[in-house]
C-alpha cells in the first residue's frame, strides 16, 4: 500500500474527471459531498439488462459514471470532499500478473485498488491490493505500487510545470 499526494491538483482533476485517462478503470464507489452528500455503488445490475447483454464486468468503467459524477462535482464551489474507489482493469491485472517478478497465483489476485480521496483542498491516491484468502507474497502489491507511481508521477512532482499553470 502506497500513498501518493497529488502536487498538481488542477491537472489531475481535468484529467480524473473531464479526460479519458482514467475511463479504463472500474468503479466499485463513489462518495461525494456537495450541497448533498452522494453516494454511488458502481456494481453493475444485471437485472437491467435484457438476458445476455449485461456487461461481464461486475463494476460499472469509470467513463460510463465520470459524466454523473462530474456533474455532482462541478460548480463555482470545490466539493467538501469525495471518494473515489477504483479497480484496475482486466489488461492492468493481467499486465501485473504476467511480470516475471510476479510469484502470486492469479486465482488468489480479488482486486488492485486505488483509492482516490480529495478533502476539499488536496488529493491523494492509495494504492491496495484486494487477496481472496491471507497470504505473505506481496509480488502483486508491489508491481501494483510501482505501476501506479508510474501512471501517477506526472502529478506528483513537487514542479509546478504540470497542472498548476492557467489554462
Amino acid at each position: 500500500m502506497e500513498l501518493f499526494e497529488i502536487r498538481c491538483n488542477r491537472q489531475f482533476m481535468k484529467d480524473l474527471l473531464i479526460g479519458q485517462t482514467f475511463d479504463q478503470f472500474l468503479l466499485e464507489e463513489a462518495d461525494i459531498s456537495t450541497f448533498n452528500h452522494f453516494m454511488i455503488d458502481g456494481h453493475i445490475l444485471p437485472a437491467f439488462y435484457e438476458q445476455d447483454t449485461a456487461p461481464a464486468e461486475e463494476f460499472s468503467t469509470w467513463d460510463k459514471i465520470r459524466p454523473v459524477c462530474f456533474s455532482l462535482i462541478r460548480g463555482k464551489r470545490l466539493p467538501l470532499h469525495f471518494k473515489l474507489v477504483l479497480h484496475a482493469p482486466e489488461s492492468i491485472v493481467q499486465q501485473i500478473l504476467s511480470d516475471e517478478q510476479c510469484t502470486l497465483a492469479p486465482e488468489y489476485l480479488k482486486a488492485l485498488v486505488l483509492t482516490v480521496r480529495f478533502n476539499g483542498s488536496s488529493t491523494v491516491c492509495v494504492t491496495a491490493t484486494s487477496m481472496h484468502t491471507f497470504l505473505p507474497d506481496k509480488s502483486a502489491e508491489q508491481l501494483w505500487d510501482r505501476y501506479i507511481a508510474t501512471f501517477l508521477a506526472d502529478y506528483t512532482t513537487d514542479t509546478e510545470t504540470y497542472g498548476d499553470q492557467e489554462s
